[in-house]
Protein backbone atom coordinates (compact mmCIF):
# COMPACT_ATOMS: atom_id res chain seq x y z
CA UNK A 1 0.00 0.00 0.00
CA UNK A 2 1.43 3.38 -1.04
CA UNK A 3 0.53 6.80 0.34
CA UNK A 4 0.88 10.06 -1.53
CA UNK A 5 1.49 12.30 1.51
CA UNK A 6 3.98 12.43 4.36
CA UNK A 7 1.13 13.08 6.80
CA UNK A 8 -0.64 9.85 5.82
CA UNK A 9 2.60 7.89 6.12
CA UNK A 10 3.29 9.28 9.60
CA UNK A 11 -0.24 8.52 10.79
CA UNK A 12 -0.24 5.00 9.38
CA UNK A 13 3.13 4.29 11.00
CA UNK A 14 2.72 5.97 14.42
CA UNK A 15 -0.95 5.41 15.32
CA UNK A 16 -0.98 1.57 15.05
CA UNK A 17 2.42 1.41 16.76
CA UNK A 18 1.21 3.44 19.72
CA UNK A 19 -2.16 1.65 19.97
CA UNK A 20 -0.53 -1.80 19.92
CA UNK A 21 2.11 -0.71 22.45
CA UNK A 22 -0.56 0.72 24.76
CA UNK A 23 -2.66 -2.45 24.56
CA UNK A 24 0.36 -4.67 25.25
CA UNK A 25 1.49 -2.55 28.20
CA UNK A 26 -2.09 -2.40 29.48
CA UNK A 27 -2.41 -6.18 29.23
CA UNK A 28 0.85 -6.74 31.09
CA UNK A 29 -0.14 -4.22 33.77
CA UNK A 30 -3.55 -5.88 34.16
CA UNK A 31 -1.99 -9.32 34.49
CA UNK A 32 0.48 -8.13 37.13
CA UNK A 33 -2.18 -6.18 39.01
CA UNK A 34 -4.71 -9.02 38.94
CA UNK A 35 -2.10 -11.52 40.07
CA UNK A 36 -1.12 -9.23 42.96
CA UNK A 37 -4.76 -8.68 43.97
CA UNK A 38 -5.59 -12.41 43.89
CA UNK A 39 -2.51 -13.06 46.05
CA UNK A 40 -3.59 -10.32 48.44
CA UNK A 41 -7.11 -11.79 48.64
CA UNK A 42 -5.68 -15.26 49.26
CA UNK A 43 -3.42 -13.88 52.00
CA UNK A 44 -6.48 -12.27 53.61
CA UNK A 45 -8.28 -15.63 53.53
CA UNK A 46 -5.22 -17.28 55.11
CA UNK A 47 -5.07 -14.65 57.85
CA UNK A 48 -8.79 -15.13 58.53
CA UNK A 49 -8.26 -18.88 58.84
CA UNK A 50 -5.26 -18.47 61.14
CA UNK A 51 -7.09 -15.97 63.36
CA UNK A 52 -10.07 -18.30 63.84
CA UNK A 53 -7.84 -21.34 64.33
CA UNK A 54 -6.24 -19.49 67.23
CA UNK A 55 -9.73 -18.86 68.64
CA UNK A 56 -10.50 -22.59 68.49
CA UNK A 57 -7.17 -23.44 70.12
CA UNK A 58 -7.75 -20.84 72.85
CA UNK A 59 -11.27 -22.14 73.51
CA UNK A 60 -10.09 -25.71 74.04
CA UNK A 61 -6.87 -24.66 75.80
CA UNK A 62 -8.90 -22.76 78.39
CA UNK A 63 -10.93 -25.88 79.24
CA UNK A 64 -7.73 -27.94 79.35
CA UNK A 65 -6.11 -25.40 81.70
CA UNK A 66 -9.09 -25.54 84.07
CA UNK A 67 -8.92 -29.33 84.18
CA UNK A 68 -5.16 -29.35 84.72
CA UNK A 69 -5.62 -26.96 87.64
CA UNK A 70 -8.21 -29.35 88.99
CA UNK A 71 -5.86 -32.33 88.60
CA UNK A 72 -3.22 -30.85 90.91
CA UNK A 73 -5.64 -30.38 93.84
CA UNK A 74 -4.57 -32.47 96.89
CA UNK A 75 -8.08 -33.90 97.26
CA UNK A 76 -7.58 -36.05 94.13
CA UNK A 77 -4.47 -37.59 95.66
CA UNK A 78 -5.50 -38.15 99.27
CA UNK A 79 -9.23 -37.42 99.54
CA UNK A 80 -12.09 -39.85 99.93
CA UNK A 81 -14.50 -40.71 97.10
CA UNK A 82 -17.08 -38.36 98.63
CA UNK A 83 -14.58 -35.52 98.85
CA UNK A 84 -13.52 -36.09 95.27
CA UNK A 85 -17.14 -36.06 94.08
CA UNK A 86 -17.73 -32.77 95.93
CA UNK A 87 -14.61 -31.26 94.35
CA UNK A 88 -15.81 -32.33 90.89
CA UNK A 89 -19.27 -30.83 91.45
CA UNK A 90 -17.77 -27.53 92.60
CA UNK A 91 -15.31 -27.45 89.68
CA UNK A 92 -18.06 -28.09 87.15
CA UNK A 93 -19.73 -24.81 88.09
CA UNK A 94 -16.50 -22.99 87.19
CA UNK A 95 -16.17 -24.62 83.75
CA UNK A 96 -19.55 -24.22 81.97
CA UNK A 97 -18.23 -25.84 78.76
CA UNK A 98 -17.92 -29.18 80.60
CA UNK A 99 -21.14 -31.19 80.84
CA UNK A 100 -19.71 -33.71 83.32
CA UNK A 101 -16.47 -34.42 85.19
CA UNK A 102 -15.02 -37.76 86.26
CA UNK A 103 -12.07 -38.74 88.42
CA UNK A 104 -10.41 -42.13 87.83
CA UNK A 105 -7.67 -43.78 89.82
CA UNK A 106 -4.63 -45.45 88.30
CA UNK A 107 -6.74 -48.56 87.60
CA UNK A 108 -9.50 -46.71 85.77
CA UNK A 109 -12.08 -46.76 88.53
CA UNK A 110 -13.54 -43.61 90.04
CA UNK A 111 -16.47 -41.29 90.63
CA UNK A 112 -18.41 -38.67 88.63
CA UNK A 113 -20.35 -35.51 89.43
CA UNK A 114 -23.49 -37.63 89.92
CA UNK A 115 -21.60 -39.35 92.82
CA UNK A 116 -21.69 -42.64 90.95
CA UNK A 117 -18.74 -44.99 90.91
CA UNK A 118 -17.66 -45.95 87.40
CA UNK A 119 -15.07 -48.06 85.62
CA UNK A 120 -13.41 -46.66 82.46
CA UNK A 121 -10.26 -48.73 82.41
CA UNK A 122 -11.08 -50.08 78.94
CA UNK A 123 -11.58 -46.68 77.31
CA UNK A 124 -9.02 -45.42 74.80
CA UNK A 125 -8.68 -42.00 76.42
CA UNK A 126 -7.80 -43.56 79.80
CA UNK A 127 -5.22 -45.86 78.18
CA UNK A 128 -3.74 -42.98 76.16
CA UNK A 129 -3.29 -40.72 79.20
CA UNK A 130 -1.92 -43.55 81.32
CA UNK A 131 0.58 -44.49 78.62
CA UNK A 132 1.79 -40.97 77.81
CA UNK A 133 1.22 -39.05 81.02
CA UNK A 134 -0.16 -36.23 78.84
CA UNK A 135 -3.55 -34.72 78.11
CA UNK A 136 -5.65 -36.42 75.46
CA UNK A 137 -8.72 -35.38 73.48
CA UNK A 138 -11.01 -38.05 72.04
CA UNK A 139 -12.79 -37.93 68.70
CA UNK A 140 -15.99 -35.84 68.82
CA UNK A 141 -19.33 -37.64 68.80
CA UNK A 142 -23.01 -36.83 68.89
CA UNK A 143 -24.52 -37.32 72.34
CA UNK A 144 -27.28 -39.92 72.28
CA UNK A 145 -29.35 -38.14 74.93
CA UNK A 146 -28.52 -34.48 74.25
CA UNK A 147 -28.17 -34.60 70.46
CA UNK A 148 -25.17 -32.27 70.79
CA UNK A 149 -21.61 -32.68 69.66
CA UNK A 150 -19.19 -33.37 72.48
CA UNK A 151 -15.63 -34.50 72.99
CA UNK A 152 -13.85 -36.06 75.95
CA UNK A 153 -10.83 -34.20 77.30
CA UNK A 154 -8.71 -36.17 79.74
CA UNK A 155 -5.74 -34.94 81.82
CA UNK A 156 -3.41 -36.97 84.06
CA UNK A 157 -3.31 -36.77 87.84
CA UNK A 158 0.35 -37.02 88.86
CA UNK A 159 1.69 -37.76 92.36
CA UNK A 160 5.41 -37.13 92.88
CA UNK A 161 5.99 -37.45 89.14
CA UNK A 162 4.11 -40.76 88.87
CA UNK A 163 0.80 -41.47 87.17
CA UNK A 164 -1.92 -41.54 89.82
CA UNK A 165 -5.14 -41.29 87.84
CA UNK A 166 -7.15 -39.30 85.29
CA UNK A 167 -9.66 -36.49 85.34
CA UNK A 168 -11.76 -36.27 82.22
CA UNK A 169 -14.72 -34.19 81.16
CA UNK A 170 -17.37 -34.34 78.49
CA UNK A 171 -16.87 -31.01 76.71
CA UNK A 172 -19.66 -29.40 74.69
CA UNK A 173 -18.64 -28.17 71.23
CA UNK A 174 -21.47 -25.65 70.92
CA UNK A 175 -18.92 -22.83 71.07
CA UNK A 176 -17.47 -24.00 67.74
CA UNK A 177 -20.76 -23.16 66.05
CA UNK A 178 -20.53 -19.63 67.44
CA UNK A 179 -16.95 -19.26 66.22
CA UNK A 180 -17.92 -20.48 62.75
CA UNK A 181 -20.79 -17.96 62.61
CA UNK A 182 -18.30 -15.13 63.14
CA UNK A 183 -16.00 -16.17 60.29
CA UNK A 184 -16.45 -13.55 57.57
CA UNK A 185 -14.60 -13.29 54.26
CA UNK A 186 -15.44 -10.72 51.56
CA UNK A 187 -19.18 -10.39 50.93
CA UNK A 188 -20.60 -13.89 51.43
CA UNK A 189 -17.58 -15.95 52.49
CA UNK A 190 -17.98 -18.14 55.56
CA UNK A 191 -16.19 -20.77 57.62
CA UNK A 192 -16.78 -24.07 59.38
CA UNK A 193 -14.80 -26.27 61.76
CA UNK A 194 -13.88 -29.87 61.08
CA UNK A 195 -12.36 -32.65 63.17
CA UNK A 196 -9.18 -34.32 61.89
CA UNK A 197 -11.32 -37.31 60.89
CA UNK A 198 -13.38 -35.07 58.60
CA UNK A 199 -16.52 -34.67 60.72
CA UNK A 200 -17.99 -31.16 60.59
CA UNK A 201 -18.30 -29.76 64.13
CA UNK A 202 -19.29 -26.12 63.71
CA UNK A 203 -21.19 -24.95 60.62
CA UNK A 204 -23.31 -21.85 61.18
CA UNK A 205 -24.30 -21.61 57.49
CA UNK A 206 -25.67 -25.18 57.47
CA UNK A 207 -26.21 -26.22 61.12
CA UNK A 208 -28.15 -29.31 59.99
CA UNK A 209 -24.84 -30.75 58.68
CA UNK A 210 -23.04 -30.53 62.03
CA UNK A 211 -22.07 -34.02 63.13
CA UNK A 212 -23.18 -35.47 59.78
CA UNK A 213 -21.16 -34.00 56.90
CA UNK A 214 -17.70 -35.52 56.56
CA UNK A 215 -14.98 -34.05 54.31
CA UNK A 216 -13.53 -37.50 53.76
CA UNK A 217 -16.80 -38.83 52.31
CA UNK A 218 -18.03 -37.78 48.85
CA UNK A 219 -21.75 -38.17 49.60
CA UNK A 220 -23.48 -35.29 51.39
CA UNK A 221 -26.19 -36.27 53.91
CA UNK A 222 -29.51 -35.17 52.45
CA UNK A 223 -28.28 -35.32 48.86
CA UNK A 224 -25.47 -34.08 46.68
CA UNK A 225 -21.73 -34.73 46.51
CA UNK A 226 -18.55 -32.99 47.59
CA UNK A 227 -16.03 -31.91 44.97
CA UNK A 228 -13.09 -34.33 44.82
CA UNK A 229 -10.76 -31.30 45.00
CA UNK A 230 -12.15 -30.31 48.41
CA UNK A 231 -11.76 -33.88 49.69
CA UNK A 232 -8.15 -33.95 48.45
CA UNK A 233 -7.48 -30.50 49.92
CA UNK A 234 -8.64 -31.64 53.35
CA UNK A 235 -6.59 -34.84 53.03
CA UNK A 236 -3.50 -32.71 52.27
CA UNK A 237 -4.14 -30.44 55.26
CA UNK A 238 -4.70 -33.32 57.68
CA UNK A 239 -1.64 -35.25 56.47
CA UNK A 240 0.70 -32.25 56.45
CA UNK A 241 -0.90 -30.66 59.53
CA UNK A 242 -0.41 -27.24 57.96
CA UNK A 243 -2.44 -24.61 56.17
CA UNK A 244 -3.35 -25.38 52.56
CA UNK A 245 -5.03 -23.28 49.87
CA UNK A 246 -7.05 -24.53 46.91
CA UNK A 247 -10.14 -24.27 44.75
CA UNK A 248 -13.27 -26.35 44.41
CA UNK A 249 -16.84 -26.21 43.18
CA UNK A 250 -19.59 -26.12 45.80
CA UNK A 251 -22.61 -28.44 45.51
CA UNK A 252 -24.63 -25.53 44.06
CA UNK A 253 -22.04 -25.03 41.30
CA UNK A 254 -20.15 -21.99 42.64
CA UNK A 255 -16.41 -21.78 42.04
CA UNK A 256 -14.91 -21.36 45.52
CA UNK A 257 -11.58 -20.46 47.13
CA UNK A 258 -10.83 -22.62 50.17
CA UNK A 259 -8.24 -22.23 52.93
CA UNK A 260 -7.94 -25.04 55.48
CA UNK A 261 -6.05 -24.12 58.66
CA UNK A 262 -5.16 -26.53 61.51
CA UNK A 263 -6.04 -25.74 65.12
CA UNK A 264 -3.64 -27.82 67.23
CA UNK A 265 -5.20 -29.28 70.36
CA UNK A 266 -4.26 -31.94 72.93
CA UNK A 267 -3.18 -34.96 70.84
CA UNK A 268 -5.69 -33.91 68.19
CA UNK A 269 -6.29 -31.31 65.50
CA UNK A 270 -9.39 -29.46 64.45
CA UNK A 271 -9.42 -27.58 61.12
CA UNK A 272 -10.95 -24.24 60.22
CA UNK A 273 -12.22 -24.21 56.63
CA UNK A 274 -12.51 -20.65 55.26
CA UNK A 275 -14.20 -20.33 51.88
CA UNK A 276 -15.54 -17.63 49.55
CA UNK A 277 -16.76 -17.42 45.92
CA UNK A 278 -13.95 -16.71 43.45
CA UNK A 279 -16.11 -13.98 41.89
CA UNK A 280 -15.73 -12.05 45.15
CA UNK A 281 -12.01 -12.82 45.31
CA UNK A 282 -11.63 -11.31 41.83
CA UNK A 283 -14.09 -8.45 42.37
CA UNK A 284 -11.25 -5.95 42.79
CA UNK A 285 -9.58 -7.39 39.69
CA UNK A 286 -12.73 -6.65 37.66
CA UNK A 287 -12.77 -3.08 38.97
CA UNK A 288 -9.10 -2.68 38.06
CA UNK A 289 -9.84 -4.03 34.55
CA UNK A 290 -12.60 -1.46 34.01
CA UNK A 291 -10.41 1.36 35.34
CA UNK A 292 -7.42 0.35 33.21
CA UNK A 293 -9.56 -0.11 30.10
CA UNK A 294 -11.04 3.38 30.52
CA UNK A 295 -7.64 4.92 31.19
CA UNK A 296 -6.11 3.13 28.18
CA UNK A 297 -8.85 4.37 25.85
CA UNK A 298 -8.41 7.95 27.07
CA UNK A 299 -4.62 7.74 26.70
CA UNK A 300 -4.95 6.29 23.17
CA UNK A 301 -7.37 9.04 22.10
CA UNK A 302 -5.16 11.78 23.53
CA UNK A 303 -2.08 10.20 21.92
CA UNK A 304 -3.81 9.92 18.52
CA UNK A 305 -4.68 13.62 18.76
CA UNK A 306 -1.05 14.41 19.60
CA UNK A 307 0.18 12.23 16.71
CA UNK A 308 -2.19 13.94 14.26
CA UNK A 309 -0.97 17.36 15.45
CA UNK A 310 2.63 16.18 15.15
CA UNK A 311 2.01 14.83 11.63
CA UNK A 312 0.35 18.09 10.61
CA UNK A 313 3.25 20.07 12.05
CA UNK A 314 5.73 17.99 10.05
CA UNK A 315 3.76 17.86 6.80
CA UNK A 316 2.52 21.48 6.65
CA UNK A 317 5.87 23.11 5.73
CA UNK A 318 6.58 20.28 3.28
CA UNK A 319 3.24 20.90 1.59
CA UNK A 320 4.06 24.62 1.44
CA UNK A 321 7.44 23.88 -0.12
CA UNK A 322 5.80 21.62 -2.69
CA UNK A 323 3.42 24.45 -3.64
CA UNK A 324 6.35 26.86 -3.94
CA UNK A 325 8.19 24.37 -6.14
CA UNK A 326 5.16 24.13 -8.43
CA UNK A 327 5.08 27.93 -8.73
CA UNK A 328 8.80 27.97 -9.41
CA UNK A 329 8.37 25.26 -12.05
CA UNK A 330 5.74 27.39 -13.77
CA UNK A 331 8.25 30.25 -13.88
CA UNK A 332 6.70 32.39 -11.16
CA UNK A 333 9.58 33.94 -9.16
CA UNK A 334 7.58 36.75 -7.62
CA UNK A 335 7.09 35.37 -4.07
CA UNK A 336 9.60 36.72 -1.59
CA UNK A 337 9.69 33.90 1.01
CA UNK A 338 8.21 30.67 2.37
CA UNK A 339 6.38 31.09 5.71
CA UNK A 340 8.27 28.31 7.60
CA UNK A 341 9.72 29.53 10.88
CA UNK A 342 11.11 26.27 12.35
CA UNK A 343 14.83 25.88 13.04
CA UNK A 344 15.03 22.22 12.06
CA UNK A 345 16.08 20.67 8.75
CA UNK A 346 12.78 21.59 7.10
CA UNK A 347 13.21 25.23 8.14
CA UNK A 348 16.74 25.22 6.71
CA UNK A 349 15.41 23.67 3.49
CA UNK A 350 12.78 26.43 3.23
CA UNK A 351 15.39 29.16 3.75
CA UNK A 352 17.73 27.59 1.22
CA UNK A 353 14.81 27.35 -1.21
CA UNK A 354 14.10 31.07 -0.76
CA UNK A 355 17.77 31.85 -1.31
CA UNK A 356 17.79 29.69 -4.46
CA UNK A 357 14.72 31.48 -5.80
CA UNK A 358 16.24 34.89 -5.03
CA UNK A 359 19.45 33.86 -6.80
CA UNK A 360 17.46 32.64 -9.79
CA UNK A 361 15.57 35.91 -9.85
CA UNK A 362 18.85 37.89 -9.74
CA UNK A 363 20.36 35.64 -12.40
CA UNK A 364 17.40 36.07 -14.72
CA UNK A 365 17.39 39.81 -14.08
CA UNK A 366 21.11 39.98 -14.92
CA UNK A 367 20.67 37.85 -18.02
CA UNK A 368 17.75 40.02 -19.16
CA UNK A 369 19.78 43.18 -18.53
CA UNK A 370 22.79 41.85 -20.38
CA UNK A 371 20.53 40.62 -23.20
CA UNK A 372 19.13 44.10 -23.54
CA UNK A 373 22.65 45.50 -23.64
CA UNK A 374 23.66 42.98 -26.27
CA UNK A 375 20.55 43.80 -28.28
CA UNK A 376 21.30 47.52 -28.04
CA UNK A 377 24.91 46.99 -29.08
CA UNK A 378 23.74 44.83 -31.94
CA UNK A 379 21.39 47.50 -33.12
CA UNK A 380 24.20 50.10 -32.93
CA UNK A 381 26.46 47.84 -34.97
CA UNK A 382 23.75 47.27 -37.52
CA UNK A 383 23.13 50.99 -37.79
CA UNK A 384 26.83 51.74 -38.18
CA UNK A 385 27.21 49.09 -40.86
CA UNK A 386 24.25 50.51 -42.72
CA UNK A 387 25.67 54.05 -42.64
CA UNK A 388 29.06 52.81 -43.83
CA UNK A 389 27.50 51.18 -46.82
Amino acid sequence: MSFSSVRAKLLVMLVPLFVISSLVLGGISYYLASDALVKEATELACETGERNAVRVESEMALVKAHMEELAILPVFKTGTMEQKAEALIKAKTLVPEVDSLVWLDANGKGVNTARKTIDRASRDYFKAVKASGKAYQAAPSMGASTGKLTTILAVPVMNNGKFDGVIFGTVSLDSLGKISSEVKLFETGYGYIVDEEGLVLGYAKHPEQMGKLNLKVKEIPGGGELDERLIKLFADASSKKEQVVGEYTSPDGVHQLAVITPAKLAARNFYVVTTAPFDEVKAQVSNILKLMAGATIVIILVAIGAIVAFANNISRPIVQLCAECEELTSGDLRRQGVSVESNDEIGKLARDFDEMRANLRKLITTVMSESEQVAAASEELTASAYQSS
